[in-house]
This record gives C-alpha cells, structure tokens and sequence, in this order.
C-alpha cells in the first residue's frame, strides 16, 4: 500500500496480488549436452535401432556414460542405471537387443537396452577387467570375450561366452598368449572371431593374428607386413560390403600409426587411403549397417586424447563435423554479460595441468555458441573467475595464469562495443585460484584468498580480503577471517548484502560469511568436505547454490537460505563429483548456468538451474511458458511465448494473458500515477485501464464510487487532477489487457478474482 497526501485528504492506492498454486521445486535443465570424453571404452552398434552407442567410461565405478551418435552429433543418454559402474568392454547382443558390458575395476555384468542400464547377476561371470574385447557371434548367438588386464594379476588370456542368462569359461586346446590392448572382431562371412596384436604387461607388443570358431583358437599368421609388425591400442572391425576385417592405427610404443590394413582370412593388405584420421590408438571403430560405413572415434596421441569423430567406406576415412561449441575445459572463467544478454567463457585448460585455451565463447538462447574471434586475448588465460560488474558494464577478472604457466597481475576486463579484452596494473600480489565476485552493496569487487606470490616471488597461500571500489584497491583487515586457502567456492549474497565461502583446499567444510566489517564462521549442517566446488547467488529465490565437488554418487544440489543449508533432489543433474566447472546466475533468465569442468574426463556441458514450476523440464526465463507445461516449447510466431499460452500465436505483438500490475505509486507531483509495463511478458500491444473507488467501498466494486478514469491507455502512467474531500481515502486498480483484450486487476488475499469493472 502506498500513501499520497493532498491537504488534509489521504488517498490509498492498493495493490492486489495474484493468487495461484505454490511452484513446484528447482531442476536442472541440460541446455547442450557438448561432445563425449575422449576416454571411451568401446564402441557399438545397436542393430534394432540402428544407433552407434559411445560407452564412455574414466576409470570410476561411478562414471559410465552413455552417448549415440545421431546425424552428425553425439548425443548423451541420461538412462536409468547409467553411473552404476565403469565399461571394461562391452559389445552388441542382436539375439537379444541389448548391449552387454563387464565391470572394469569391480567385476559385474550389465546390460543396456536402449533405455535403462540394468545389472544382471549370472551364477558365474568374468573377474573384473580393463583393455579387453568382446564380440557379437551371430551364427552362435553368443557374446565372446577374451584377454585383458586385471589390477593387480596382469594381463589375462581367458575366454567367456555369453547366451543372455549365463557366463560359461571355455577352455580350448590352444589359446592366444596373455593380452590386453588387442583388436577383436566378428567376421560374419567366415563365422569366425578374428583377433590381432595387443600387449602382454610390458613386453613388447604382439604381431599374431588368431581366429576362434567356437570351439578353439587357430594362430593364422605371424609372417605380416613389416609395417604391421607388433602393435597395440588397434581396432579391427568387419565391413560387409568387402567381407573383409579393417585394422587402423594403433602404436608401437614408439611411434603411433594411421594406417589402414584389410584381412581376408589368410593375408593382411595394406589399405591406402585418401584421407586418414591422425596417428593414434585406442580409436573406438565400429560397423553402422544403416549407414554402410565404419564409424571411429577418438582415441589417444602422445600426451593427449583426441575427440574427433570419422567415418570409412572401404576406400578413404572423412571427418564428421562437429557442432560449434567451446572445447571441454576447466578452470576457465565465465561471467552472464547481463547487457548484451550472454554467457561469456575465457579461457581455461584440458584438464587441470593440461595445456591452456586461449579462446573467448559467447552463448545466447537465441545464437547459442559464438566464438569471439576479435576480442584478443587477456594477459592470463585459467585460473582466475570473472564476474559482471554492472557499475562499469564489464566483465572483469584479476589475476591468474598465461599460457606459460605464470601468475600474472593485471585486471582482465571484457567491455566496450564490442566486446574486447584489455588488461590494467593491480595492487594486490599475483594469484590464482582466489575467490573473485562482484558486491556492489559492499562497494564494488570483492578478492578474497587464492595461491599467491609476492614481488619476491614467495608463494604463499593468502587469506587477505580486498575491495576494489571506483577510488581503487582498499584492503581490509577484519578481525577474523577464513584460514589460507584456494579453490574454493564463493558468491554475493545480494538480498542479505554480505559474501558467502565454502570448503576449499586444504580440504574442508567450513562456511564463512563477511558483511563488510568481519568475517564469522556460520555453525550450520555444512554439505561436507569439497573443493573445486562453484556457488551462484539466485536473488530471485534469495537462495546460494553450491554444486560439486562432493561425493561420486550425491546426486542432489546445495542451497543456503541466509540461516541453513538443505538438499534439492532434482531428475536430473550434472556429475555430483565434477570439479573445476563454473556456474554465474543470469537475472535475464532468472537461472544458474553452469559450464564445463572435469570428473576424469573434461567435460563442455552447459546447465542451467532454476524453477520449473510446470515440471515440463524448461527452467526459468528459459520456458517460453512457466504457467503450463509444454516440453516441445512450440512457439509459432517466435515471440516471448510458446503457444500453448499464447493467445495469438501468429502475432508477434501478443502473448500472454497480463498478470498483476505491479509498481504503482504517485510521483512527486501527487497527481500522476505510474505503474510498471507488462510488455515484457504480455506483448507490445498491452494497454491499460485504471480504476478509481472510495477505501470504505470494500471489497471493490461494492460501492456506487468505482469510476474508470482511464481505459485502453498505451502509457505506462496517468495523469490524475481529481481533489478528494478531507479526510477521504481512496483505491487505485490497474489491469493490463493484451491485443486479444485478455487481463485482469489480480485477486485480493480472499482470492477473489477481479475481471469485470466500470471499465468495459
């Protein structure tokens, strides 16, 4: 309720709220699902639906992933069952439309039917096992295993056999030696399992090819090609259309190969090639029947791991495209520009002492990824975060590391129009994994701790607190402060006006909040030991978010409410234990995005967190119609609202139903009365009506006073000349009406709906 007095008359303008249900809680919602790691276990096609499935696996009993290339893009399938455990092998079941797979670091058998992962519990089944193969026999209709390593025994020369309910050992008379790192397929013309090279322990690699028909292993060849002579980290897949057994790549331990080699069940041939993948090994092949070709991906070169995706139709290897999106990172900075309306990412590495990427990537709804190929390069490139400043319209860093690995010590700010990075000196020694954000009630960008080094070069990790307000550096001196720390998490806590900070390393649990004099410990139910965690600021909800660096298996969100933290079980989520990532809140969108990161492999991934309160999967400002759910978030005329609550879906200009008028208040003059535009929600051609009744006629519309003083008004404010008598007090009601003439004054705490007036 807001006042205006003219003389001895107090006039009431009153403000009605719009009733409705209470909103369901927050979600996750995956925005793009970015590209697989490169650490993937096999390979497979699902013939029934004639799906290449990627099983990705990074050495945790916690982290299997599943992805299908579709198109040309790679897309992850979030199943149920999905994280229970890590691919040491896995291949296709066409007798019973499923993929089999076997544990890697915890023995256990898996199967996967499109849909949900589900673990099976035969009578007896192979220990558990790394860098081993399995192959589909259709004649036979059995899954077979062979070879291996196991942690702790070595390499392995065992076969199994599969039939959908059981694991049988087969003992044969002969046997390939001991192995893992070797190429197996299924030649379906011969009837045969065809098997080549691999590794035993560290010997040096294998160059024999063997075949198994069922009932025992036959060595066929050891007379090779020289160029083909010992090697591992190969592939063999079969290609139909030649009836041949195709081998790439590979290495020697020396050097890593690209070549292509065919076996027609007697001799290898070399295979040359138009085009060729780069040398490596560990290149995941398989055989796509709907596509008539070979698909490949990643694998492994020195240093490193590749992620490119190939095809091969038996006479030259071409590159599948990907979609434009920044490369997997961590420890990049990331900032929501709320000016322009997008996301920005700088910066970051491979992992976290893989090497740096210098590249600036901007996301919107409507471009999605943009890569910034102007806007230079900042004097440090990981480490450090950035955040928006909305004083100097920026986003700004301080401090981190260059590409050479050194802390530098500039302010890294991204601004003007356009965008370009430029640096200036700074005050406070040189660091990086600090804590960085902007509190403007506290008087401009807060700095707080991070692994620091002095003009003498003296590394130390800091707990100093700095403001840098417009008149430049200050730093504090509170009585208390947290403990010397970096890669923590931290964010500004706008409606409470005070800093928030969890965990850290030296690991830790402990939670600090400073208010612009002193730092104290808050004694709650912390979340538990974390680091490399990331915490956003949602004003809108008054809750901080914290995520990540937590248990492998936590699968639930933080939130603080300024007095305890509780947990947010949502459907779905990013990895509990991925670490290094970064999250900022956007007011545009009212959500908490979040990039990138690592949990052994290093992820490009983009969330967002927010409400749903329709439950349709679509967060925040990001559903194009909160009210209702619609998770095909059809929008026929591309405007503010998807159809189903949009009144006129072929006109741009129209859309939802207007709610309440919210803002009303007389300015200085105490005439004019102005209110807050609804065309941001309801459509450029949303006019108003104004009401005008006496206080004691309650509730409105009871009385014979109700006067329409304005109608059908395309201004947000009117002017009002009316004196009432002492000591009378009167109402205002506003209603929006959009283009369809649809709208309402809103409902009285009773609930009671106000739609008809004196107004028409």
């Amino acid at each position: 309720m807001r006042n205006r007095q003219i003389g001895t008359a107090l006039i009431h303008v009153i403000l009605l709220t719009m009733s409705g249900a209470s909103a369901a809680g927050p979600a996750w919602q995956l925005l793009d699902d970015g590209d697989p790691g490169a650490n993937t276990a096999t390979l497979v096609y699902d013939s029934q639906r004639q799906r290449v499935v990627a099983l990705h696996t990074v050495g945790s009993i916690v982290s299997a992933t599943t992805w299908e290339l579709v198109g040309s893009d790679w897309v992850r399938r979030f199943q149920l069952g999905q994280t229970a455990a890590d691919i040491g092998c896995a291949a296709y079941d066409a007798a019973r439309n499923q993929t089999v797979a076997i544990g890697g670091e915890v023995a256990g058998t898996w199967v996967y039917n499109g849909s949900t992962w589900q673990q099976r519990f035969p009578s007896q089944q192979p220990p558990d096992r790394v860098w081993c193969q399995m192959v589909y026999d259709s004649i036979r209709q059995r899954v077979v295993l062979f070879g291996g390593y196991r942690f702790g025994f070595g390499s392995l020369q065992d076969t199994w056999e599969w039939d959908g309910t059981n694991w049988t050992n087969v003992v044969t008379a002969n046997k390939p030696a001991r192995r893992g790192h070797h190429g197996m397929t299924y030649d379906a013309g011969r009837g045969v399992v065809v098997l080549h090279g691999g590794q035993q322990d560290s010997a040096l690699p294998l160059n024999d090819t063997w075949e198994y028909n069922g009932t025992n292993w036959i060595a066929k060849s050891t007379n090779l090609p020289q160029p083909l002579r010992g090697r591992w980290g190969i592939e063999l897949c079969y290609f139909p259309p030649t009836g041949k057994t195709i081998l790439f790549g590979g290495t020697n331990s020396v050097q890593a190969f690209n070549d292509t080699w065919e076996w027609n069940g007697t001799a290898w041939t070399q295979r040359v090639t138009t085009n060729a993948p780069s040398p490596r090994w560990h290149f995941r092949i398989a055989y796509a029947t709907d596509r008539q070709r070979i698909i490949g991906w990643g694998g492994q070169i020195p240093n490193s791991a590749v992620d490119d995706t190939w095809e091969f139709n038996g006479t030259t290897w071409s590159l599948i495209p990907k979609a434009t999106r920044p490369a997997g990172r961590a420890d990049h900075g990331m900032a929501f520009d709320e000016t322009a309306s997008r996301l920005v990412i700088m910066g970051g590495s491979t992992g976290l002492a893989g090497p740096p990427h210098s590249d600036t990537w901007l996301w919107s709804v409507i471009a999605g990824w943009v890569r910034d190929t102007t806007a230079g390069v900042p004097s440090a490139v990981k480490a450090y975060p950035l955040a928006y400043e909305s004083a100097h319209d920026r986003v700004v860093g301080f401090s981190g590391t260059n590409s050479m690995f050194q802390r530098t010590e500039e302010i890294h700010e991204y601004s003007g129009v356009p965008r370009i990075w430029t640096d200036s000196t700074a005050v406070p020694d040189k660091r990086f994994h600090h804590g960085w954000v902007s509190a403007p009630g506290l008087g401009g960008m807060f700095l707080f701790g991070g692994y620091a080094q002095s003009p003498t070069g003296l590394t130390y990790f800091s707990s100093e607190t700095w403001l840098l307000t417009g008149a430049g550096w200050e730093q504090r001196f509170p009585e208390h402060a947290p403990p010397q720390r970096e890669v923590y998490a931290m964010t500004y806590d706008s409606t409470r006006n005070q800093v928030l900070l969890y965990g850290g390393e030296p690991i830790s649990d402990d939670f600090w909040v400073y208010d612009g004099n002193d730092w104290r410990l808050i004694d709650t139910t912390p979340p538990g030991e974390r680091r490399y965690s990331s915490m956003a600021f949602d004003p809108i909800r008054s809750r901080a978010v914290l995520y990540g660096g937590g248990p492998d298996i936590e699968g639930v969100t933080w939130e603080f409410d300024g007095s305890s933290w509780h947990t947010e079980p949502t459907p779905l989520q990013p990895e509990s234990y991925r670490q290094s990532f970064t999250m900022s809140y956007s007011a545009a969108h009212d959500v908490v995005f979040l990039f990138g990161g690592i949990g052994g492999e290093v992820f490009n991934d983009l969330w967002a967190y927010g409400d749903d309160p329709d439950g349709d999967g679509f967060v925040g400002g990001l559903d194009n119609c909160r009210q209702l759910s619609n998770a095909n978030q059809l929008n026929t005329d591309g405007d503010a609202a998807g159809d189903i609550c949009d009144c006129s879906i072929n006109d741009p200009a129209v859309f939802n139903i207007p709610g309440v008028v919210g803002g009303a208040l007389f300015l200085p003059d105490k005439q004019t009365l102005q209110w807050n535009s609804l065309s941001a929600s309801a459509g450029s051609g949303t006019h108003y009506d104004v009401l005008r009744g006496r206080a004691g006629e309650w509730p409105v519309g009871s009385g014979p006073s109700e006067t329409c003083i304005g109608q059908n008004l395309a201004s947000t404010a009117l002017l009002d000349a009316f004196t009432p008598g002492s000591g009378s007090a009167f109402w205002y009601l506003v209603r929006g009406r959009n283009n369809c003439g649809m709208g309402s004054y809103g409902a009285a705490s009773n609930g009671t709906t106000r739609v008809s007036s004196s107004c028409p």
